[in-house]
């Protein structure tokens, strides 16, 4: 079946849709188990599935982000199924097709591949509920759990790992009779400088083992500037640091291949969004956190497709894309459109960069005293305003910090402007209830809506942000801001 005629059938009114779902389990001795489950009898599929299947998806619009989450009732009055809470679920895979009951199952498509969150009782024993995350879930792991070779010093600490450029980090003592220090558990690139009490010195650096030994001994507190990670090459762009972290770090059973990342986009934002970040991860860290952190950075949202593709979303930034066009004959209820209420952006952005990993307040050393100003501080910042924006919408111009990895100041004031630009917008969420032809729509899509509400009655454009779609009902909750 092609594309097109694929999409034909979801536009028909003659349709007769099936929901397949495929679960690979593990039993206890760890041999996988495929679990057939469908909403309605077809082939070799147990027709338990009750209510909804659907998944939601959202970016962040001055919230914090989340995983793409969904759940399935599976029916079991019966209690035949109780021997499958005897299986291992978490993170087992999950595929979701969705075809016609007259079709054979090879014409099915696959809409979405997640993993299980978990398996639980419900409805007084009579069902069992399973819940789908996104596949960033598998990588919601600890970033490490390698320890420093600290004989006896500090053998309980977690290995430190850095990745772009990092200022005034603080190494891991690991043998005091050598005067040696573990910086990185991996090679790096440089050794920028090496300080003692603010003042440099030389030391002996073993690059490939992320190590260095002292040549005299210290006054005071060793630090460094350090450009790391270099195992592969050397990586300081958003994009190719998160590659790194997702594909070489994290619960190996549940590590991500290049084959799960939607690498055309993640090359798109490193040619739209180049700045130079920087992260050191000293103490215990989880992998998703840290590529979060990064990604949102420079203002973007680490997403996964419902095909299981990882990807990188910029709410505001549509460019290149072209629109998808919806109209009355793709919104339910009359082309009822709902307005809500955006979040109330204040009128300035003050943004933190270039990390002083260890504040240096008392420094006795004779360096300048606008030096010690520097390591007295743990982060420099900028600031943009936009005082016509506080005075039309009575807002406030003193921002709180927003932290970032960013490196340069020229880089930091881009992204702290592009913010402020796209706030002081007042962007907008709309809601509708869309037919399945929206099922192809995607998080950060580019659409042009045309309906008889809200000043969209000559189509104006706008960007999904949420999308709740249910396979179940035949019905999709689109929200987008414009």
């Amino acid at each position: 079946m092609t594309d097109a005629e694929y999409t034909a059938w979801l536009d028909s009114t003659n349709r007769m849709p099936c929901v397949l779902i495929d679960v690979t389990a593990r039993t206890t001795a760890g041999a996988a188990v495929v679990r057939k489950l469908s909403n309605r009898a077809f082939e070799d599929y147990e027709p338990r599935i009750t209510g909804s299947v659907g998944f939601s998806e959202r970016l962040p619009l001055g919230g914090s982000p989340s995983f793409s989450m969904g759940s399935l009732e599976i029916a079991n009055d019966d209690a035949e199924l109780d021997a499958w809470l005897s299986d291992v679920w978490d993170t087992a895979p999950v595929e979701i097709r969705y075809g016609d009951l007259r079709w054979p199952s090879a014409d099915f498509r696959v809409v979405v591949r997640g993993v299980v969150e978990s398996l639980e009782t419900a409805s007084a024993n009579r069902s069992l509920v399973v819940t789908v995350a996104d596949m960033q879930k598998r990588i919601d792991t600890p970033f490490t759990v390698d320890k420093l070779p600290g004989n006896g010093i500090a053998d309980d600490d977690v290995m430190p790992y850095i990745f772009g450029e990092v200022h005034n980090v603080q190494p891991r003592l690991i043998d005091e009779v050598a005067g040696k220090y573990q910086y990185s558990g991996r090679a790096c690139e440089r050794v920028i400088e090496a300080r003692d009490d603010g003042v440099p010195i030389t030391v002996d650096v073993q690059l490939s083992a992320g190590t260095l030994t002292l040549r005299n001994r210290l006054s005071q507190q060793l630090t460094l500037s350090v450009q790391g990670d270099a195992v592969g090459g050397y990586v300081f762009t958003v994009p190719d640091v998160i590659l790194r972290i997702v594909t070489q770090f994290g619960d190996v059973k549940t590590r991500l291949a290049t084959s799960d990342i939607d690498t055309a986009n993640f090359a798109a934002v490193k040619a739209a969004a180049p700045a130079a970040v920087g992260i050191a991860l000293y103490e215990r860290e989880n992998v998703w956190s840290i590529c979060q952190y990064l990604a949102e950075s420079i203002g973007y949202t680490l997403t996964c497709t419902r095909l299981g593709k990882l990807r990188l979303v910029r709410v505001g930034d549509t460019a290149g894309q072209t629109p998808f066009a919806i109209d009355d004959n793709d919104i339910f209820l009359d082309g009822k459109l709902t307005r809500g209420v955006g979040p109330k952006f204040p009128a300035g952005v003050k943004l933190g960069y270039a990390k002083n990993y260890t504040v240096q307040d008392t420094l006795y050393s004779g360096i300048l005293d606008a030096h010690k100003e520097l390591f007295a501080k743990e982060w420099l910042t900028v600031t943009r305003t936009n005082t016509a924006f506080a005075d039309t919408y009575k807002r406030y111009v003193d921002p709180e910090q927003e932290d970032t990895a960013l490196q340069a100041t020229a880089d930091a004031e881009t992204e702290a402007a592009r913010r402020l630009a796209f706030r002081t917008t007042n962007p907008t969420p709309y809601t509708f209830e869309g037919t399945p032809r929206l099922f192809a729509l995607s998080l950060g899509q580019l659409v042009r809506i045309t309906t008889h509400r809200h000043g969209f009655q000559a189509g104006k454009l706008a960007q999904v942000i949420g999308l709740d779609t249910n396979y179940a009902s035949g019905r999709v909750s689109v929200q987008v801001i414009a």
